[in-house]
Parts: C-alpha cells; structure tokens; sequence
C-alpha cells in the first residue's frame, strides 16, 4: 500500500488530489508487547490532519508513538 500511495501522489501532481501514506509505528490502544509505543486514535488524527492540511505536496507521515 505505501508504494501504491506513494507512486499515486506522484502521477497526481498539479490535479489538487492527494494520495498520501501513514505508517504506523506502534501499537494502537493497549500496548501488546513490553516496551512497544502506544498511538491513541487522537494523535493519528491529528497527524492526518495535520497531513491533509498543511502538508498536501508531501505522501507520506510516519506514526513513532
């Protein structure tokens, strides 16, 4: 999906689409393994918010927790 997402927002360049990616590095909610990092449903909606509104040229965020 993120070459997909990736080659998309390339082809779409000048239309006023966006194709964009978010990786998510972390687990959502519970943490399932000791030591992994968390991500709440309210920060990965700020990131593609924030994705979708001020950063329209780029395809891809990734989520660290």
């Amino acid at each position: 999906m993120r070459s997909w997402a990736i080659n998309l927002h390339k082809e779409l360049t000048d239309t006023g689409i966006q194709a964009a990616h978010i990786g998510i590095d972390a687990t959502i909610g519970t943490p399932t393994f000791y030591g992994q990092p968390r991500a709440t449903a309210d920060q990965l909606a700020l990131l593609h918010w924030d994705l979708h509104m001020n950063h329209r040229d780029q395809s891809e965020r990734i989520f660290r927790g």
